[in-house]
């Protein structure tokens, strides 16, 4: 049987700040096959760092560790393993999806100076760019 699980499966996982709900979850993810939708991804990282306080690069481990067990799939894996070596780059975890997400030859237009300038140190990132005034 495969499942989908909600943020709050995986942030019990993730963090065991209630036990009894953190086993359950442990046990979940030893015994059957989980589907982890980005959308799951992108909300529990956003726990982890605004409720949490985990540093980016600790969360970006930790899903690092989630993408090597066995009995789990991540929708858009490639995407997700962009974003996770963007955000260690210096990007923001929303934004780093953000360019994961963006076609193949397809530029992504931005008012953020700060992402513009740091998607340009990263490989194979779209070109990020400022809409010029009409």
């Amino acid at each position: 049987m495969n499942v989908a699980v909600d943020t709050n499966v995986l942030v019990r996982l993730l963090v065991a700040d209630d036990v009894e709900q953190a086993e359950r979850a442990r046990s979940l993810f030893e015994t059957t096959g989980i589907f982890v939708p980005i959308t799951v991804v992108l909300e529990c990282w956003w726990v982890l760092e605004a409720v949490y306080r985990v540093p980016a690069r600790e969360a970006a481990e930790a899903f690092r560790r989630l993408l090597g067990l066995p009995r789990v799939t991540f929708e858009h894996e490639e995407r997700l393993l962009f974003a996770l070596d963007a955000v260690t780059s210096g990007l923001d975890f929303a934004d780093a999806l953000h360019l994961a997400a963006t076609p193949e030859g397809k530029g992504f237009a931005t008012f953020d100076r700060r992402l513009a300038r740091r998607a340009g140190r990263i490989p194979d990132a779209p070109r990020v760019f400022e809409p010029t005034k009409g």
